[in-house]
């Protein structure tokens, strides 16, 4: 699968990034927790009706002050109510409900529109960021929709938010990241309906679901640059 080989590529870079610098690695560790919200057929855009909690844990190497390469993994459930959907078609005719586990992981790239790790600049202590990457998310397919369907799927995950130093070591951050699938039956609505005939759902636009939350990050560091941190006063 092409996406799987983009993901493969990926971490290979990373790899190689790590070995090469090894004379100024700056690895970060971190979770986070949040809530995860779907939007499709249901539900036309993100609603923070159907929210779920979930989890992530990440890795990622800073080789600048603007860049860090990150994994991810994380665990979320998604779920969709048609009789609660905007769209009167949906709500009254097609009443479908879902609800399922959602485990994923991806590697990506963050950039940094400030240096905000550089203990020079004191005054320095958040940044906006962006973020994008490739990844694959297993699923529980469900409906009439589950037969055929693969639970293993790829995806982009992709967002936005704001970091902030708290020290020396450790970072706090509140992200927005949507999940673009390449799947349309996510949510088990696609297409005609098999039992009556009506359409459910349009096979044209696939579904995505999004994660917004906070996350803790301790920053190690494996050399001591030539000024002195301890100077540098928190």
């Amino acid at each position: 699968m092409r996406v799987l080989s983009t993901l493969l590529s990926a971490l290979t870079l990373v790899a190689a990034c790590c070995t090469n610098g090894a004379h100024a690695q700056r690895w970060e560790f971190g979770a986070g927790v949040g809530g995860a919200f779907y939007k499709g057929d249901l539900a036309p855009s993100f609603n923070p009706v159907f929210t779920r909690p979930g989890g992530q844990v990440f890795a990622k190497y800073n080789p600048s002050y603007a860049t860090a390469f990150r994994l991810n993994v994380a665990y979320t459930g998604l779920q969709g109510d048609g009789q609660r959907s905007p769209d009167v078609y949906v709500a009254e005719l097609q009443p479908h409900t879902f609800s399922t586990p959602v485990f994923e992981t991806y590697a990506g790239l963050e950039y940094n529109f400030l240096d905000y790790r550089n203990p020079l600049l004191k005054r320095e202590r958040g940044t906006p960021f962006l973020f994008g990457g490739v990844g694959i998310f297993w699923f529980r397919p469900g409906g009439p929709e589950a037969v055929g369907t693969s639970a293993i799927q790829p995806m982009l995950p992709f967002g936005f938010g704001y970091k902030y130093r708290l020290s020396k070591h450790l970072n706090i951050a509140a992200e927005f990241a949507a999940r673009k699938t390449f799947t349309d039956k996510l949510d088990g609505v696609s297409d005609i309906d098999q039992r009556t005939g009506w359409q459910r759902g349009w096979k044209f636009t696939e579904d995505m679901y999004g994660f917004v939350g906070v996350t803790v990050s301790y920053t190690l560091y494996a050399i001591i640059c030539p000024f002195d941190y301890n100077d540098v006063p928190y």
